[in-house]
């Protein structure tokens, strides 16, 4: 009996001990930027032992650092059941969320990782982000002063402040804001595109025009990029070179175009079986499900966070919050407050028009579709948006589909075929 329980000891050792070094590895992986590597290895942990928060944490880090955010808000929830009051956690979602234009639960995350630890200066830097994103500009210059006092060599702080400064029409700072974060050791192509653009309002032309080709040296292929630069060619009146650039974005357009008509669907649906839709097959989706809504995020982009969120894609909503705030939730009274909130959110985003309005009825539900254009912030992408809304016996759906202006016509067929298979399965 004896010789059988010491077996059964030295196994739990060796198992126990196998694990430790599993972890090890992972976050040896890890620190070396090994994030595929990292990711197998906190996985294979993980199938032995789902008690330890460092491997799903450690593994979400892998995942954000390789763009798969929707994993990565994965394993960072399932880190917060195991510990609740870890503030990098939060944070590092909070990151995930913004990335995916989730930016109310971006916010909330901050606050959280703030909340556990007062001198966190990196959650109020990424805070301070999300009210500039929002264009609140009081609370973030509150949030990136407290920062400042905290970590006054972060990089990305100064990238924030050096686009608040530009929010702020102070070119000469944001400029000097934007240096500063490249001599602490940014170099990317959104770094020297805005530097860029804060040298055009500058009227510093042949600056900018530098900046704009440092930026294309990391992708040729940048139409944004390459049109900025055009426009600065000309104010310097060299009409040759900016005919050249605008010769190029056109010949990059035409190789971007997929075949709309040729693209294979499938069929997606909520964890809930709320909200279905067919998307091609090539797009990502995101789900989440929670007391008071439902929700997908598609993306025909691989989501990065150098780049401002999705590009290509949609939102689908089924809220059950907003029709229980309001004694009057009848059809027409839900579709008159969403109607009221897009036109209050258009106020505060640097370009909002609307091209069309169109009133339906549908299955019983009462409808809504606005074609739009809407630049969120100043110097940010153009978008052309279909905002779409549906209410029935107390329940409200509305969904956003869009892509960059240039594009849009292009996916405009694809959106409308997609707003085609949308089935909501509700109680009634």
């Amino acid at each position: 009996m004896k010789r059988v329980l010491l077996v059964v000891i030295f196994a739990l050792i060796a198992t126990s001990a196998y694990s430790q070094d599993l972890l090890q590895k992972g976050a040896m992986a890890l620190q070396q930027r090994n994030y595929s590597e990292a990711i197998n290895i906190f996985s294979e942990y993980i199938s032995k032992d789902t008690t330890r928060e460092e491997a799903y944490y450690n593994r979400g880090v892998a995942y954000l650092s390789v763009g798969d955010f929707f994993l990565s808000i994965v394993d960072f929830s399932k880190a917060m059941e195991i510990n609740p009051k870890n503030p990098d956690t939060y944070n590092y979602r909070g990151l995930a969320f913004s990335y995916i234009d989730q930016l109310n639960r971006a916010a909330a995350d901050f606050t959280m990782a703030i909340k556990l630890d007062k001198k966190f200066g990196e959650a109020y830097s990424n805070r301070g982000n999300i009210y500039l994103s929002a264009k609140l500009l009081d609370s973030a210059k509150m949030d990136f002063d407290k920062a400042m006092k905290l970590i006054p060599k972060n990089p990305e702080l100064a990238m924030y402040r050096a686009r608040w400064f530009y929010m702020k029409k102070n070119y000469k700072n944001a400029i000097s804001e934007y240096t500063r974060a490249m001599n602490l050791g940014i170099k990317s192509p959104t770094l020297y595109y805005n530097r860029a653009n804060a040298y055009f309002k500058f009227e510093k032309y042949q600056e900018a025009i530098k900046d704009y080709t440092k930026a294309l040296e990391f992708n040729p292929d940048d139409v944004e990029v390459l049109n900025n630069r055009a426009i600065a060619y000309e104010k310097l009146g060299s009409s040759d070179l900016a005919k050249f650039d605008r010769d190029q974005i056109q010949k990059i357009k035409l190789s971007l175009m997929p075949d709309i008509k040729n693209l294979k669907m499938k069929r997606i649906e909520d964890k809930s079986g709320s909200i279905l839709i067919d998307i091609p097959e090539s797009w990502s989706a995101w789900f989440s499900n929670e007391d008071e809504k439902d929700e997908i995020i598609i993306s025909k982009d691989s989501l990065n966070p150098n780049e401002a969120g999705m590009l290509v894609g949609a939102s689908l909503t089924l809220d059950r919050k907003i029709p229980n705030e309001f004694k009057d939730s009848s059809d027409a009274a839900l579709l008159a407050f969403w109607e009221g909130s897009q036109i209050e959110n258009g106020k505060s985003y640097a370009k909002y028009d609307l091209f069309m309005k169109k009133q339906f009825v549908a299955n019983g539900w009462q409808g809504q579709l606005n074609h739009v254009r809407v630049q969120f912030v100043n110097g940010g992408t153009v978008y052309q948006m279909y905002e779409f809304v549906m209410a029935k016996n107390k329940k409200i759906f509305y969904a956003y589909f869009r892509a960059p202006q240039d594009f849009f016509n292009h996916y405009r067929e694809l959106f409308d075929n997609m707003i085609k298979t949308i089935e909501l399965r509700v109680k009634e």
